[in-house]
């Protein structure tokens, strides 16, 4: 997530690496449409819903979310779950009118759950906690509201005794409980992180507007503060590489670290593997460090009078007025954009992960871009311009993801 001081933009953008393509679907949810909900609580044969929402909510904004896997779950639970309803939305990526974005995202370490409890008088209202991105799209439009509901409101609560199998599946049968946590952005640039650890709902701060998988949000800030450190005590204020290390001397340079040699020449540059602690320090000190300088400028050089139109700053006629965000954020995402045949863990081999789809949203100007993997092409969702009244009666319209019609090249014939 970028707040552009250059064109007062907030920008935010998203990967999804998976070893398979989820079969995702874009929805366009009218505001006043009514979206079936989760159980939250109780067995498949004596289901629980909450007083609140209750089995539907109606969404109080337009927007359009990505939703994954919605026909295998609704086969693979049969015709009573809620999961088996049109209006059911497993929204895992997504922006609303407000200009609130909500992600879904893996995490493995994800263990226990809390249970709906009935009695709970301090929090009435309840949710699956699965249908968090659907409620946050559909009710909220800040993260500070957002926040204030969950922790004084709301219980986020996970039925196993309905969902569990399911939930096994996803975290490849190590617990019981739903593997996912969620980042979520608004209007204004902030950011909050949803996890469930030891049993219990947190919602944290993002402090570095970044965000990946394991481990959890508290350990991802400690590794970037404590590499931030050294990067700030580096004596020859070399960036990206951050700490002064003892290397041999080897003829064209450092390349080999070397504990206790004594010439210190060289440098631990940042960490380029795909896990996620280091995805994540990547990006944070990417995105802090290089936004820093002055923005981009487009005058040319050789005569002030005359634009570098092929200058970032430039905006082509078509092209949105927040594009020098737009291409800034998406220079730090490209960065774990998992090449062909490697997977998070660095692993090689042809079954490895890839990403299926990637988003981009802009949070101001309310439009949201998806492109799938096998083209780099975007499409455009810009909620402004939707023809709301073509979702009908129901106010949900929901249609497959599928690679552009048109290619993502244009031939040039000299």
């Amino acid at each position: 997530m970028l707040n552009d001081t250059c064109t007062g933009a907030t920008v935010s953008s998203r990967t999804l690496s998976f070893p398979v393509s989820l079969d995702p679907e874009v929805s366009l949810v009218r505001a006043g449409a009514a979206i079936a909900l989760s159980e939250v609580g109780g067995t498949a044969d004596a289901p629980v819903w909450a007083p609140y929402p209750g089995r539907a909510v109606a969404s109080k904004y337009d927007f359009v979310c990505v939703s994954v896997a919605r026909k295998q779950l609704a086969a693979y639970y049969g015709a009573k779950s809620a999961r088996s309803k049109a209006e059911w939305l497993w929204c895992t990526d997504g922006l609303n009118k407000a200009g609130l974005s909500c992600a879904l995202q893996y995490q493995g370490l994800t263990r226990r759950f809390p249970a709906y409890d009935p009695q709970n008088k301090a929090k009435p209202d309840a949710l699956n906690y699965e249908d968090l991105c659907t409620f946050a799209l559909a009710r909220f439009d800040s993260t500070p509201a957002l926040k204030r509901y969950i922790e004084g409101n709301l219980q986020l609560a996970f039925p196993a005794a309905i969902y569990g199998k399911w939930a096994r599946l996803m975290a490849q049968g190590l617990a019981d409980a739903p593997p996912w946590h969620f980042s979520i952005t608004d209007a204004k640039g902030r950011g909050i992180i949803v996890q469930a650890r030891d049993g219990q709902v947190q919602v944290l701060d993002n402090k570095y507007g970044v965000f990946t998988n394991e481990p959890f949000y508290e350990e991802q800030e400690k590794k970037v503060a404590e590499f931030e450190r050294q990067m700030l005590s580096n004596p020859a204020d070399v960036f990206p590489s951050v700490k002064t290390v003892h290397v041999p001397e080897i003829e064209g340079g450092p390349s080999i670290f070397a504990a206790g040699a004594k010439n210190p020449i060289g440098y631990l540059p940042l960490p380029g593997d795909y896990s996620g602690p280091s995805r994540f320090t990547r990006m944070a000190l990417t995105l802090k460090y290089a936004t820093k300088p002055t923005c981009w400028d487009a005058t040319s050089m050789l005569d002030k009078k005359e634009k570098e139109t092929l200058n970032p700053a430039y905006v082509p006629a078509g092209l949105p007025k927040t594009n020098e965000a737009l291409l800034a954020v998406l220079g730090v995402t490209n960065q774990v954009y998992l090449p062909r045949g490697l997977t998070d863990h660095g692993k090689a081999g042809a079954a490895g992960e890839w990403t299926p789809f990637s988003t981009l949203r802009d949070h101001r100007l309310k439009a949201f871009y998806v492109r799938t993997a096998n083209s780099p092409l975007f499409r455009q969702y810009h909620l402004k311009m939707i023809n709301w009244t073509n979702t009908g009666k129901r106010g949900i319209v929901t249609v497959p993801l599928t690679t552009p019609g048109e290619t993502w090249f244009v031939k040039e014939r000299l």
